[in-house]
This record gives C-alpha cells, sequence and structure tokens, in this order.
C-alpha cells in the first residue's frame, strides 16, 4: 500500500531519525494522538490550582474565563470518544492516514511554542490571583488566558499532526465528531458538581407524571363512563378503583432503558444501518416508551374496575411494565433496518445474503420468544400463584413443530462431555444460589390444590425446563446469537466458530434473562456455550441445559426447595 505524506521531507540525514522513526512506525496516529493527549493531561493537571483564580468580572470576560477550563476538561472524553468511535467504524479509512505520518517528523519548533504558551498561560492566571490590578488589566488577562489555552492546544496539535493529516481525519470519519462531542458534552453535565444532572432528572421526572396523569386521562374516557382524577394527589380512577402515579410510575425508567437497548442494538448491528439518520429511531423509541406505560396504567386501572383488583395490583401491576418494553425492544430490533430512510442498502445486504433466509431467524429466536410471551401472560393474570406456567411448554410445542423441516438440518447428538458440562453447570448453579436461602416448603397454593391439580401442574412443570426450555434457550443464545456476531448470514457460519463478544454477550444476555440469579446464569451460559463450539453440534449444548435442569428439579422437589424455581 502507498503512504501518503502530509508533509514536506527535508535532505537531512536519514540516520539521525531512524531511531525516532522506529518508535512511530506501529500505528503512527494512535500513537501520534496519544501523545498529544498525554501531554495535554499532564499539563492540564501541574496548572489545575491555577483555575482557582477566577475573574470577578461579569459580562463576556467572566463568561470566558470562568468557563475555558470545564470546557477544556472535555478535551481528554472528547478524544478518546473519536478515537474508539473512528476505529470501529472507520478502521479501513484511518489507514491511508495513519500510513502517511510515516514520513512527518515532529516539528519540534511549534513544540516550543507550546510550551511557551503554557508558560503564557500560567503567567496571566498568576497575575489575576495577584492584588493590585486595574480593571483593564483584569479584562485583558482574563480574555488573554483561554486565548493562551487555545494557542497551546493548536500548537501541540499541528507540531505533532499536520494539518493535512487533521482535515483527512475528519473527512473520512464522518460525523464521528459530532458524535464524540455529544458525548463529553453529556459527560461534563453527568459530572458537574452543582447537581445539575439531578435536578434535571426530578423535573424531567415530574413533568413525565403530569403528562402520564393526562393520558390516561384520555384513555380511559375511552373505556369507561366516568374517570375520576386529582391533578394535586396525581389521584386517577373510576369510582371502584383508583391509583395514586408516582413518580416512578412517570415511565422515566422505561424510556432509560429504552434509551440504553436503542444504542446498544445501533451499536452492535451498525453495519445494517444507516447514519446519521438512524439515531432518529431512538426518540421514536423513547417517545413509543412513555406512551405504552400510558397504556399499561390505563389498562390496570380497566382490570380493577372490572372487578380483578388482585390480578391489577398484583401480577399485571408487577409484570406489565416489562411485557412493554419486550415488545418495543422486539419491534424495535426487527422493524427499525427495514425502514428506507433507516436501514442500509438493501440491495447490498441482498447481495450477501442469497443463502440466509428470514424463516432460519425466526425458527431460531421464536421458540424462545413464545416462552417470553407465554410468561408474561401467565404472570400478568396470576394472583398469588402461577397456575398457567405449563401454558409455555404448549407454546414452545407448537412452535417447534411448525418449524420441524427447518431443525431436521441441525446436528441434536450429543455426547458424554455434554452430559457431564451439564453436572459442572448445575453444581455451579447450586454453589452459588441454593445457599442463599429461601421457602423450605410447597406454595400454599400448591399444597391446598388437590392432588391430581397439583401432580399435573409439577409433570408439566418438569417437562417444560427440561425439554422444551432447554431446546428453546439453546437456540437462541447459542445456535443464533453466537454466529449472529460474526455474520448476518449466521447460518453460513460454522458451530465451532465464535467470537470473544459474542460468546460473552450472549451469556451475559443469558443471565439477565434469570433475574437475580444472573451471576451464575452468565457462568452456566459460558458452560452451555463450550458445549456448542467443541464439536458445533447443537445436541450437546441443549443435552447440558436439560440435564442442568433435570438435576434441578429432582433437588427442588426432593429438598422442598420450590424458591429455586
Amino acid at each position: 500500500m502507498s503512504k501518503t505524506a502530509y508533509c514536506f521531507t527535508t535532505s537531512a540525514k536519514q540516520e539521525s531519525r531512524q531511531l525516532f522513526r522506529s518508535a512511530w512506525s506501529h500505528h503512527p496516529l494512535f500513537l501520534r494522538i496519544m501523545f498529544v493527549g498525554v501531554v495535554l493531561a499532564l499539563e492540564m493537571i501541574l496548572t489545575e490550582h491555577l483555575d482557582g483564580c477566577r475573574s470577578p468580572l461579569g459580562g463576556l470576560a467572566g463568561i470566558v474565563s470562568g468557563w475555558h477550563s470545564r470546557v477544556a476538561s472535555l478535551g481528554p472524553v472528547f478524544a478518546i470518544a473519536f478515537w474508539a468511535l473512528a476505529a470501529l467504524k472507520h478502521r479501513k479509512e484511518l489507514l491511508p492516514v495513519s500510513n502517511g505520518l510515516l514520513e512527518c517528523p515532529v516539528r519540534w519548533p511549534l513544540v516550543a511554542a507550546h510550551f511557551f504558551a503554557i508558560g503564557a498561560y500560567a503567567c496571566c492566571s498568576l497575575f489575576l490571583c495577584s492584588e493590585g490590578l486595574n480593571a483593564a488589566g483584569i479584562c485583558t488577562l482574563a480574555v488573554a488566558r483561554p486565548v493562551t489555552a487555545v494557542c497551546a492546544v493548536l500548537l501541540i496539535a499541528v507540531a505533532i499532526i499536520p494539518v493535512n493529516a487533521w482535515i483527512a481525519l475528519l473527512h473520512s470519519t464522518g460525523y464521528v465528531w459530532i458524535y464524540s462531542l455529544v458525548v463529553a458534552i453529556l459527560t461534563g453535565v453527568a459530572r458537574s458538581d452543582s447537581g445539575l444532572l439531578w435536578d434535571v432528572s426530578d423535573r424531567l421526572s415530574a413533568e413525565l407524571t403530569n403528562g402520564t396523569l393526562l393520558i390516561v386521562s384520555k384513555l380511559l374516557h375511552l373505556l369507561v363512563p366516568r374517570v375520576i382524577t386529582d391533578p394535586a394527589q396525581m389521584l386517577i380512577g373510576t369510582p371502584d378503583f383508583c391509583v395514586k402515579i408516582a413518580p416512578a410510575c412517570s415511565g422515566l425508567e422505561g424510556m432509560a432503558l429504552m434509551l440504553i437497548f436503542g444504542i446498544a442494538w445501533l451499536s452492535l448491528f451498525r453495519r445494517e444501518y444507516a447514519f446519521p439518520q438512524a439515531l432518529l429511531i431512538l426518540p421514536v423509541g423513547i417517545l413509543a416508551m412513555f406512551l405504552v406505560n400510558a397504556g399499561r396504567i390505563a389498562a390496570l386501572i380497566f382490570i380493577g374496575t372490572a372487578g380483578a383488583e388482585q390480578i391489577a395490583l398484583g401480577g399485571f401491576h408487577s409484570h406489565a411494565g416489562w411485557i412493554g418494553f419486550n415488545v418495543l425492544a422486539l419491534v424495535f430490533s426487527a422493524a427499525s433496518s427495514r425502514l428506507p430512510w433507516v436501514g442500509a442498502n438493501r440491495t447490498e445486504i441482498a447481495q450477501t445474503s442469497t443463502v440466509c433466509s428470514e424463516n432460519a431467524t425466526a425458527a431460531y429466536l421464536l421458540p424462545f420468544l413464545a416462552i417470553l410471551a407465554a410468561g408474561m401472560i401467565s404472570r400478568a393474570i396470576s394472583a398469588d400463584f402461577e397456575w398457567l406456567y405449563p401454558l409455555r411448554f404448549t407454546a414452545v410445542l407448537v412452535v417447534l413443530w411448525f418449524f420441524r423441516r427447518t431443525y431436521e438440518a441441525l446436528d441434536w447428538t450429543f455426547g458424554w462431555f455434554g452430559l457431564m458440562v451439564g453436572v459442572v453447570a448445575f453444581c455451579v448453579w447450586m454453589g452459588l444460589t441454593a445457599s442463599s436461602g429461601g421457602q423450605a416448603h410447597i406454595p400454599a397454593a400448591l399444597a391446598a390444590a388437590s392432588g391430581l391439580r397439583r401432580g399435573t401442574w409439577i409433570v408439566l412443570r418438569i417437562a417444560a425446563v427440561v425439554i422444551t426450555c432447554p431446546i428453546a434457550e439453546e437456540l437462541a443464545f447459542r445456535g443464533y446469537f453466537i454466529r449472529r456476531f460474526i455474520s448476518r448470514d449466521f447460518e453460513l457460519v460454522s458451530s465451532t466458530n465464535f467470537t470473544w463478544v459474542g460468546l460473552l454477550l450472549s451469556s451475559l444476555a443469558f443471565g439477565v434473562l434469570h433475574g437475580r440469579q444472573w451471576l451464575p446464569g452468565i457462568v452456566v451460559g459460558l458452560l452451555y456455550a463450550i458445549a456448542l463450539v467443541r464439536k458445533g453440534r447443537i445436541g450437546d449444548a441443549v443435552a447440558a441445559h436439560a440435564t442442568t435442569n433435570a438435576l434441578l428439579a429432582g433437588y427442588i422437589l426432593f429438598f422442598q426447595r420450590y424458591d429455586l424455581w
């Protein structure tokens, strides 16, 4: 690859520069940017005590003098964010820029000018701290101090990396500088000692609560003939059932969760989206989550008014929000990249997806989604005990039967290794959870049921956790997600191939799925992944998972530790 030089070389002896050049020969752009960052960071630390000398002036001079140090402190954050985003998204574009720096020596006169500017900055700060200056002198120094700081930064920047290289860097990375600037500003707000972040959060929560009350009122007028509202007490409902909308019910947490999910999704699957317009779906998702939360409260009041107060305040109140988030996240992940103004070039994607069909993705994910949907429904309409847990078993069976032709092509065989992994996973799970304590007796509702009803529920629960649950979860987390991090056409990727990012993130997601048992969930998820990638057989992972769940079911029934279910 040819190297583009961004500076004019001289006829000086090359031997005298050989040692210096060798130090910059590997990743020169990264090393030079890091060098600039380290120098500026050290100088900020050494001159930090000088920032206490604030100008007493108002107006523009006071603003410039008072805020320049805060703005300067965002520089390292901006540099780190810029380099991280550029390296992730524009690695190939950075290579010519980096190679062009191999022929560019450091401009030492500019380095000397940089340190002169730093000295001038220190002098201005010291003079501002002294007494006896008139107003004109204070005003001059208050403006000169940030000017010298800016000059110092620019001088060291162009001394280490030429101007043409900076221009090429910005041109090749597109809008990365805008994203990095946003990250730096948000970081500055978050670390502010003025309490601004908490103040904004409290105000936003209050406004969202008022907005939620208004939307819930509008929705209830469509469902019931009479609606009671008390904005002062944040009460809303009907004559038969009324609730108070607390700040925690404003939907702020769900909106933040939707923002985090959206950013993570766009980051992981950034190749399928067109930036920066893809960022517009983030506020759309946040607004949708706010409306979903309002709909949840309206539905809760309607259910309570209909006479099912125990269900409304029990299962529905606890799980409806989570149901709404999961449904919205599913819509976000499945439909967002298909929007013509957000998704990447569909023609290019189609050219690389001639073999992998959308039915394959559905075959791997729908069994697990069926578990989630059935579980949400059964918990939401349960009062004191989840009698409809067997609904998960039935739902997964229906999906597995529908895609049975697709599953015939998979390797369902397993060996002793998969079974041993299951035993080890059981020991790990028990070691991390069994000692946590819990009810060592059968739940009251289950104990009070008839023998036939109790026995049927236990048998179907065991069938679900030993048969359908391992199949559905291994298809999704190990069969799909690990390979999906390698290629969009995941079916073309061998099950023995994996990336550490895919392995760790799929195990992390598997652990989060298990709630308070997230840590053992992550560990056993890694063990099941090892069972899969060893020989590339989905059967080994399913056998390991089924063995763990079977041993756990036996332990629960024998020792009456139903809290482990």
